[in-house]
């Protein structure tokens, strides 16, 4: 139980002092859900993992990562180079 208190306690102080800022004050975008037999596909963004991204699939999430030296870019919704995002994660 004490190392689970120290966990917890370890990832609230490094998602609140990245960067200066809060980010972990911003909530996962959730899938959005799907009516009826239309083939919908949405890509999201993990607020938490820069290199990784949540593919929607049906109202179903799929998390997804990029490939290696590359994170995804929410704007374009595709993975990209570091410098060309603005990919802020706690």
């Amino acid at each position: 139980m004490h190392k689970l208190f120290v966990a917890v306690l370890l990832a609230i102080v490094y998602c609140t002092t990245v960067n200066g800022a809060e980010p972990c004050a911003v909530q996962q975008p959730a899938c959005p859900q799907v009516h009826g037999t239309e083939d919908v596909l949405t890509v999201l963004p993990v607020v938490t993992d820069c290199s990784k991204y949540i593919m929607c699939d049906q109202g179903v999430a799929i998390i997804r990562p990029c490939p290696p030296d590359l994170v995804f870019n929410a704007e374009q919704k595709v993975c990209d180079f570091a410098n060309r995002t603005q990919c802020v994660q706690c």
